[in-house]
């Protein structure tokens, strides 16, 4: 059946596309991740791919029904693909969220100009669309060479491109085989490894807990420093709070397990208020510390109003905290 779908809209003319798009949507193919749909758009844009594009905008998931469109179009013509992509931004948009029509465009360069393609995603600002390129590409490298994943990730500059490549691939390596991964990171150097702790532990601390902790006890501090926020949301999450309390206590002092004292004060403040406050009043940062102390101290009051004022009467309760609370009186 998908061949003869394919014969069709290869058949199709510029002029012919719309009332397909019709029949399509009638037919109830215009859903996400359907496979006609995909068919339709990229043969489509190889005939006509504005068209396509202002086809397509009043039609459900026009966002990925558009970067499939400019996707086939940057691997025809990426010069005006490129140069459709940013005329038709609005640059005046969050910029957290970056151009998600470049998205497209690096996507239908990686198989014939990879250079090009890492160049523009380099370009890009740091964002959710610089993201999504970095998964795309990463995605199209893993399919076809795993290696040549692995060397693109490490062949870009020093920076945030760089470390979210990293993080990305060892955790979709990891998530498939940990050592793998380990060996990888590992051998490209100290700095890659702890970048890459984050993606391996990921997944493997849920899948295999024992095993994620051994490895990353294993290893020297700054890396184990990286990899204790995994651990400790891991044994929040089963309620350990006392173990993560006893292993966070080995580190205590040491501004590197901050973040992970924040995992266990957000996991215990609902089952152990009393310890999640003994520790966020140990987080080295003070203004994380108040941050931290005074969301605690806010649900606290409402799950246990009694508990939480008693709590907030104590001598190494921060006196900023304390007058927040009791200007709320």
């Amino acid at each position: 059946r998908m061949e003869e779908l394919l014969k069709y809209t290869q058949s199709l003319t510029a002029e012919e596309f719309p009332e397909a798009l019709e029949k399509f949507q009638k037919a109830g193919f215009l859903t996400k991740n359907s496979t006609e749909y995909e068919i339709l758009l990229t043969s489509w844009a190889k005939v006509d791919p504005q068209g396509a594009l202002a086809g397509i905008t009043e039609y459900p998931d026009s966002k990925n029904a558009s970067l499939t469109v400019v996707t086939t179009w940057a691997s025809l013509d990426p010069g005006a693909a490129e140069k459709w992509a940013r005329e038709n931004f609005d640059s005046s948009a969050d910029p957290t969220k970056g151009n998600p029509h470049l998205v497209g465009v690096i996507t239908g360069l990686v198989e014939q100009d990879l250079g090009t393609a890492t160049r523009l995603l380099q370009e890009m600002p740091e964002s959710g669309a610089q993201k999504d390129a970095i998964k795309s590409v990463l995605a199209k490298l893993q399919a076809s060479d795993p290696d040549a994943a692995k060397a693109w990730t490490l062949s870009l500059a020093p920076g945030e491109a760089q470390d979210k490549a990293i993080a990305e691939l060892a955790e979709e390596i990891s998530s498939k085989n940990p050592a793998e991964a380990i060996e990888w990171a590992t051998a490209s150097g100290r700095e890659t490894l702890l970048v890459a702790t984050d993606g391996i532990l990921d997944s493997w601390v849920e899948n295999d807990p024992e095993a994620a902790r051994a490895w990353a006890e294993s290893q020297p501090k700054d890396v184990l420093a990286v990899a204790a926020p995994h651990l400790i949301k891991e044994m929040a999450k089963r309620d350990d709070y006392l173990e993560a309390s006893e292993w966070l206590a080995t580190h205590d002092g040491n501004p590197e397990f901050d973040e992970s004292i924040e995992k266990l004060v957000k996991g215990a403040r609902k089952e152990a208020p009393e310890l999640a406050a003994d520790w966020a009043a140990r987080i080295t940062d003070s203004q994380s510390r108040e941050k931290v102390l005074t969301k605690l101290v806010e649900k606290w009051v409402k799950d246990d109003p009694a508990r939480a004022r008693e709590y907030l009467q104590q001598e190494n309760v921060p006196e900023s905290v304390r007058q927040q609370f009791e200007s709320r009186s």
